[in-house]
C-alpha cells in the first residue's frame, strides 16, 4: 500500500495546483487493503488513511504544531516549524516528527530540552554532542519517547523532534 499511496499522492499533487483539497481512494494491488489520500497543495498538507491508522504530512510557511501533542512534548519558544508529520493507530496513542529552525544556538536549545526531560520525570537514555550537533533521547518507561537532534545552522539551530506514546 505504501508505494501505491505515494504514487497516488504524487499524482494528486500534480493535479491539485492551488485549488481545493483533492481526495482519492487507493487499493494495494497485492493485499487488497484500501485507503484514502487527501492532498491540499494550498495548505501544504497530505493525509493518508487506512483501516490501521492515519498519517498527516505538513510542510511550508504556514505549518503549525499539532493541537493534540502529548504533555511531555514542548515546542521550543520561538521555533519556526518547517515540517510536521503525525501518525495514529497501530496500538499507539500517536507520534510524530517536528522539524524547525530557531535563532538560538544548539547548546541553548539542548538546555531547554534537558529541563523539559527533567520536569516530565523522563529518563535520559542518550545525551551526546559531535561536530556541533547534539542528540538527546529520553523515555518514560514504555509509555513515551522523546528524541531530539539539534544541529547548528546559520547562527541558530535546526531542531528535529520525534515523539511517540503508547495507548494506556
Amino acid at each position: 500500500m505504501r508505494f501505491s499511496s505515494v504514487v497516488l499522492a504524487i499524482s494528486l499533487l500534480a493535479l491539485v495546483g492551488c485549488g481545493q483539497p483533492k481526495s482519492a481512494a487507493t487499493r494495494d494491488p497485492t493485499t487488497g487493503e484500501e485507503g484514502k489520500v487527501t492532498i491540499s497543495a494550498k495548505d501544504g498538507v497530505a493525509r493518508f488513511e487506512t483501516a490501521d491508522g492515519a498519517a498527516r504530512f505538513e510542510s511550508g510557511a504556514n505549518v503549525k504544531a499539532p493541537q493534540d501533542l502529548p504533555p511531555f512534548v514542548e515546542i521550543y519558544p520561538g521555533l519556526r516549524l518547517e515540517n510536521v508529520i503525525t501518525g495514529e493507530g497501530g496500538g499507539s496513542a500517536g507520534g510524530g516528527v517536528l522539524v524547525g529552525f530557531s535563532g538560538d544556538p544548539p547548546d541553548t536549545v539542548a538546555a531547554f530540552y534537558r529541563e523539559v526531560i527533567k520536569k516530565r520525570a523522563m529518563r535520559t537514555v542518550l545525551d551526546r554532542a559531535a561536530n556541533g550537533t547534539i542528540v538527546l533521547n529520553a523515555t518514560s518507561g514504555d509509555a513515551a519517547t522523546l528524541n531530539l537532534t539539534i544541529t547548528p545552522k546559520d547562527g541558530g539551530s535546526t531542531i528535529g523532534l520525534t515523539y511517540g506514546a503508547v495507548e494506556k
